[in-house]
C-alpha cells in the first residue's frame, strides 16, 4: 500500500479511542433498555449500520456527526400485537426516561424509523434506535421495523416492512473474509481472538468502502491516490462495495 494512500485512510479512519466511546454509549442505552419495562419482551438490542461493518468515517465538516445505529426487537412482540405506532411510543418512552435521568442536553427526536438521541461534547455522536419486531416465529434474522409514512401505520396488521440486519452484517462479513484475518491477526499477536474486538480488524473491503464514502461526499471527485487504490482491487470486491454504498 502506498504512503499517500495510508495516509488518506489515516484521515478518515475512526479512532479507537471513539469506537470505544460509540461502545460505550450504545451499552449503556442497550442495558438501560434491558432494564426497563420492555424487558418483559425480552428485547435484542445489537448494532448495524457503519460501526457494525467497521467501515465508518470521520465527519467531513466539523458539525457533522458519528453515526451509531441500533436495533431494538422486542422478541416476545409480534406484528398483530400492536399498531406499529405504539410499538415506537413505548420504545420512545424508555428512550425519553433515559435522557431525563442523563440529563442529556438535547430531547430525543423522533424521525420517520427511530429514536434519536444527540450527545453533546467534542466527538458529536448520536444514537439511531430503531423499534422491531420478529417477522417470524423463528430466529431467522428477519424482523419487521416501524415506519411514520406507512399506510398501515395505525393498524393492528401483519403488513410491516421486513429489515435483515443481522444477516447483512453476515454476509458483508463473509464477504470480506473478516473472520479469516481476524484469526490471522489473533496469531500474529498471540491474542484470544475472543478478546479482539472487531474494530481493530480492517478488511481491504473495508477499507475500499470506507474510502469509496468519502470520495462520495466529495462529490465524486476523484483524486489520483484514490484512483490508483481502487484499481488494484478485483472487480467482484468494487461490486460488493458499491452495494455497501448504494444501501446507505
Amino acid at each position: 500500500m502506498s504512503k499517500e494512500i495510508k495516509e488518506l485512510i489515516n484521515e478518515i479512519d475512526v479512532s479507537e479511542s471513539n469506537y470505544e466511546k460509540a461502545s460505550n454509549r450504545y451499552k449503556a442505552i442497550a442495558n438501560y433498555i434491558k432494564e426497563s419495562d420492555l424487558a418483559e419482551y425480552s428485547p435484542d438490542i445489537y448494532l448495524q449500520g457503519s460501526i457494525k461493518l467497521g467501515t465508518a468515517i470521520k465527519p467531513l465538516t466539523e458539525d457533522g456527526a458519528y453515526d451509531i445505529d441500533i436495533v431494538c426487537n422486542m422478541t416476545k412482540k409480534r406484528r398483530n400485537h400492536q399498531t406499529q405506532r405504539e410499538l415506537k411510543d413505548e420504545l420512545g418512552k424508555v428512550v425519553k426516561n433515559y435522557s431525563l435521568k442523563h440529563s442529556m442536553e438535547n430531547f430525543p427526536k423522533e424521525s420517520n424509523r427511530c429514536w434519536t438521541l444527540n450527545y453533546v461534547d467534542e466527538s458529536n455522536f448520536h444514537i439511531d434506535i430503531l423499534p422491531a419486531v420478529p417477522w417470524n416465529d423463528t430466529d431467522d434474522g428477519n424482523i419487521a421495523i416501524s415506519d411514520k409514512r406507512s399506510d398501515n401505520y395505525d393498524d393492528i396488521t401483519f403488513d410491516w416492512e421486513v429489515s435483515s440486519p443481522k444477516v447483512y452484517s453476515d454476509w458483508f462479513k463473509k464477504q470480506s473474509d473478516f473472520q479469516i484475518i481476524k484469526e490471522s491477526y489473533a496469531k500474529r499477536f498471540y491474542a484470544n481472538i475472543e478478546e479482539i474486538p472487531d474494530y481493530k480488524i480492517k478488511t481491504p473491503l473495508q477499507r475500499i468502502v470506507q474510502l469509496l464514502k468519502r470520495h462520495a461526499e466529495v462529490m465524486f471527485s476523484y483524486s489520483t491516490p484514490l484512483k490508483r487504490f481502487l484499481t488494484t482491487f478485483n472487480n467482484n470486491v468494487l461490486k460488493s462495495s458499491l452495494i455497501i454504498i448504494l444501501s446507505g
